[in-house]
């Protein structure tokens, strides 16, 4: 998690090259990510609805093991957006 994080947070700093879908999703994916790393299922709930129906595993998650899950799969588009 902290390489994907790295990579957004460094996505982030390169923001012009982005378009506004692709920061929207990485300023959400951040979030979600932060919300996971304190245990914080709501907050993470929370921030996946931001991502409609790509954030709707997470969003409709009960457990933090279930939302951690549903991270996973957006992590491959997180590494895809960041790279550019």
């Amino acid at each position: 998690c902290a390489a994907i994080a790295f990579a957004t947070m460094q996505s982030l700093a390169q923001a012009a090259n982005l378009s506004d879908q692709d920061k929207k999703f990485l300023t959400s994916y951040e979030k979600i990510h932060v919300a996971l790393a304190a245990d914080d299922l709501a907050s993470a709930k929370a921030a996946a609805t931001e991502l409609g129906d790509s954030g709707s595993d997470i969003a409709k998650a009960n457990s933090l093991k279930d939302a951690r899950t549903g991270f996973e799969k957006l992590s491959a588009r997180a590494k895809t957006t960041a790279a550019g």
